[in-house]
């Protein structure tokens, strides 16, 4: 396995969207899509999914996760860190992709105290906060 630094992903996206004319919303969708497809592999649905998410596009993928996981009968739960003034473009897609969905919401986290997790069910803890492609 390769791994690459911040600069070669940030190309790699830009090739990706530019050479397959895909757009970012749809990069994410697909990256998504992937690391669920995974998830639903290794985990039952006995879990219980916190996606702790930033603003910016690891935040949006954070809530595609947490969207994809739910739709597919998992126990999920959304939580964004407000660190920054403005969300990027995707992350407001998908928060609002998210919301439409009954029941479903995003909760912000001010303290740690704020992540409420449920002491009866195993949590997997999914870091969306910050990040690079």
């Amino acid at each position: 396995m390769k791994i690459l630094n911040a600069e070669q992903i940030l190309a790699a996206d830009a090739y990706t969207i530019s050479s397959e004319s895909i757009s970012s919303i749809d990069l994410m969708e697909r990256a998504a899509i992937a690391c669920v497809n995974w998830v639903t592999e290794h985990f039952t649905k006995e879990m219980n999914f916190v996606v702790v998410c930033g603003m910016g596009n690891n935040g949006g993928d954070g809530l595609a996760i947490c969207r994809l996981l739910y739709n597919k009968g998992y126990s999920t739960q959304a939580y964004i860190v407000p660190h920054f003034s403005k969300t990027s473009e995707d992350f407001s897609v998908n928060r609002q992709r998210l919301e439409e969905i009954p029941g479903m919401n995003c909760k912000e986290v001010k303290e740690p105290e704020d992540i409420k997790l449920d002491s009866k069910k195993p949590t997997v803890i999914i870091d969306a906060i910050l990040g690079t492609g």
